[in-house]
C-alpha cells in the first residue's frame, strides 16, 4: 500500500479527480430524498462503466474489460485463527480490548474481531489479527503502539507522480504485515 502525505490531496490527483466528477454529476444540486440521489448514483454509474471512454484503457470504456473474478465469492469466512499460545481477547465495539487492567484501542475496523497476543520477549505483547501484527503492547507502559504502512517524510514524495514511492520512508515505523488471504477455503 503506498500513502499519500497528510493534507496533500495533490499527490492522489485521479482519485481527486473522479470524486469532483461524481460529485458535479451527481450531487451538484442535491436530490431531494435519499432514494432519488441513489437513482443519479446508479445513472452515473452505469454510465462511468457502460459508455465513457477511459484514458487508461484506451479510451474504451470499463464495461468492455471488465471480467469477473475467478476467485470464489464467500458469504461465511470461518473464524479467524489464532495460535495456541496466543492469548486472544475480543474487540469491543470501541475496537478497544482489555489488557493489563486498561482498554487499549487496536482498531475500529476489527471491531468484534479477535486478536491474538503473543508475547514479544522484553518488548511486550505483539498484537495480531490472523497472520496481521497489528502492533505492540508494552510491557511496563501496558500501551498499544500501532505497527503503521509507510507514508513518506515531508517533501519526500516525487511530485511527477500521483503516489509516493515505494521504500523511501524512513520516518514510519515499518508495517511487519504477510497477510495471505488466497480464497474461502484458506481465507483464514
Amino acid at each position: 500500500m503506498e500513502r499519500i502525505e497528510p493534507g496533500k490531496p495533490q499527490q492522489n490527483g485521479l482519485h481527486e479527480r473522479f470524486h469532483r466528477t461524481l460529485k458535479a454529476e451527481t450531487s451538484r444540486p442535491p436530490a431531494g430524498s435519499p432514494r432519488e440521489q441513489q437513482v443519479g448514483f446508479d445513472a452515473f454509474r452505469l454510465d462511468f462503466d457502460e459508455n465513457r471512454p477511459h484514458e487508461a484503457l484506451n479510451q474504451v470504456p470499463l464495461a468492455n474489460v471488465y471480467r469477473a473474478s475467478p476467485r470464489p465469492w464467500c458469504a461465511n469466512l470461518p473464524e479467524p485463527w489464532q495460535n495456541a499460545d496466543h492469548e486472544v481477547r475480543k474487540l469491543r465495539s470501541s475496537g478497544e480490548i482489555r489488557w493489563g487492567g486498561r482498554s487499549n484501542f487496536i482498531s475500529e475496523t476489527l471491531k468484534g474481531e479477535t486478536v491474538g497476543l503473543a508475547e514479544a520477549g522484553e518488548q511486550g505483547w505483539l498484537d495480531r489479527f490472523t497472520d496481521i501484527e497489528l502492533g505492540l503492547n508494552d510491557r511496563t507502559t501496558l500501551r498499544f503502539t500501532r505497527f503503521t504502512a509507510a507514508r513518506p517524510c515531508r517533501g519526500e514524495a516525487d511530485p511527477n507522480r500521483n503516489t509516493v514511492p515505494r521504500g523511501r520512508s524512513p520516518c514510519a515505523v515499518p508495517r511487519h504485515s504477510s497477510n495471505r488471504i488466497n480464497d474461502c477455503a484458506s481465507a483464514y
